[in-house]
C-alpha cells in the first residue's frame, strides 16, 4: 500500500507543482483516473447495451409467468429462466460491480495522501517530519502553537496541521535551513480555499458543511443519470421501491462519512461524481440502447412459444428458451396457461 500511495502522490505532487494549486491537481488527478478506467466503462456500456436488447425476451418470460406474483416457487423458476436467457445471449449481470470495485482502494489511496501530505506531496522522510514537530514544538510561541498541543517537547499536530502552518510563507521561513530537508522551494500543498482550510473536516459550524451537501446532491444527481439514462431490470413494484431507497440511502452515507474525513476528500467525491456523469453521457451518445415497439414485444412472445416472430426483428426462434423447470411443461399442455397451441 505504501509504495501505490507514493507513486500517486507523485503524480499529485507534479500536478500540484505544475498547475500551482492542490485542488486543482485532485481535479486533475481525478480525470486522469476516468481516463484511465475508460476501458472499463466502455465494457461496462457494451453490457449494459446487451442488457437492453434482451428486454423483449425478459419482458415475454415475466408475462409468462404473469399472475403467479404470490408462488415463490414459479418466481424462483421465472428467475432462473431469465438468468438462464441471459447467461445464454453473454449478458453478465455483474459488469457494473468491475468499476465499483475499482475505485474502493483508489479512495482509500487518496485518503492515506491527504491525511499525510508531508509524506507523499512534498516527499519528506520520515526524520524530516519527525525534526519539524520537534522544532514548532520547541518553539510554539513562533508558530501561534498553545502549550496543550505540545507533549514532552514536541508538537502534536497531525501532517495536515503542520502543512497549513507551512502555508504560511513566514512559519516555513522559520523552519527552513534549520531543519535539514525543509527549504523555502519545499514543494508544500496549500489547503486555502476562499479562507478556508480544505484540510479540516467539515463541521455544522463551518462554510466546510457545503462539502457534504454537495457530495450528496453530486452523488444523488449521478445515481439517478444512471437510472435515466441506463437500461433498468424490469422490476416489481417492490423492487422499484428498494430503488428509490438506495437512490437516497447511498448519497446519505457516502456524505455521512465526509463528515468525518478532511474536506479535500469530499471534493474528490465530488470531482468524481460530476465527471462520470459527463462520461455517461458521452457514451450514450457512442453505445446508443435499441429502441423496441409493441410488435417487437409480441415477437420476442411467439418466439419463446416456439412460433415465427412476424416483422423485420429477428429473435433467433433457432433457439427456443425454455424454462429450466417442468412448470413449462404444463404451460405448453392443452388447457394450460398457453392455451396448449403451438
Amino acid at each position: 500500500m505504501k509504495y501505490i500511495s507514493q507513486a500517486i502522490g507523485s503524480v499529485l505532487s507534479f500536478f500540484d507543482s505544475f498547475l500551482g494549486s492542490y485542488l486543482l491537481a485532485i481535479l486533475l488527478f481525478a480525470l486522469l483516473v476516468k481516463v484511465v478506467m475508460l476501458p472499463f466503462g466502455i465494457y461496462q456500456q457494451k453490457n449494459m447495451q446487451k442488457q437492453a436488447s434482451l428486454r423483449p425476451k425478459e419482458a415475454a418470460i415475466r408475462k409468462k409467468y404473469k399472475g403467479r406474483e404470490n408462488d415463490r416457487e414459479a418466481l424462483q423458476k421465472m428467475q432462473a429462466e431469465i438468468n438462464e436467457m441471459y447467461r445464454a445471449n453473454k449478458y453478465n449481470m455483474f459488469g457494473g460491480c468491475l468499476p465499483l470495485l475499482i475505485q474502493l482502494p483508489i479512495i482509500l489511496f487518496i485518503y492515506n495522501i491527504i491525511i499525510s501530505p508531508l509524506s507523499y506531496i512534498s516527499r519528506f522522510s520520515d526524520t524530516v517530519i519527525e525534526n519539524i514537530q520537534k522544532f514548532i514544538g520547541q518553539n510554539p510561541s513562533l508558530f501561534g502553537i498553545a502549550e496543550s498541543a505540545v507533549k514532552d517537547g514536541v508538537y502534536g499536530g497531525s501532517q495536515l496541521d503542520i502543512a497549513s502552518l507551512l502555508n504560511n510563507p513566514d512559519y516555513l521561513a522559520q523552519i527552513a535551513g534549520k531543519v535539514e530537508g525543509v527549504e523555502l522551494t519545499s514543494n508544500i500543498p496549500n489547503f486555502s480555499l476562499f479562507g478556508l482550510n480544505l484540510g479540516e473536516r467539515p463541521s455544522f459550524t463551518s462554510l466546510l458543511i457545503l462539502i457534504p451537501i454537495l457530495v450528496f446532491v453530486s452523488q444523488f444527481l449521478s445515481m439517478k443519470l444512471t437510472r435515466r439514462l441506463n437500461p433498468q431490470p424490469l422490476a416489481t413494484p417492490d423492487q422499484g421501491c428498494a430503488n428509490n431507497i438506495m437512490d437516497i440511502g447511498m448519497p446519505v452515507m457516502t456524505a455521512f462519512l465526509s463528515l468525518g474525513f478532511p474536506a479535500l476528500l469530499g471534493i474528490y467525491w465530488i470531482f468524481q461524481n460530476l465527471i462520470g456523469m459527463l462520461q455517461q453521457f458521452i457514451l450514450k451518445l457512442i453505445f446508443p440502447f435499441p429502441k423496441f415497439t409493441e410488435e417487437d414485444y409480441k415477437n420476442a412472445e411467439r418466439a419463446l412459444r416456439g412460433k415465427e416472430p412476424k416483422g423485420q426483428r429477428n429473435f433467433d426462434t433457432k433457439k427456443k428458451y425454455r424454462s429450466l423447470h417442468n412448470i413449462d411443461a404444463d404451460d405448453d399442455e392443452p388447457g394450460g396457461q398457453n392455451g396448449g397451441t403451438k
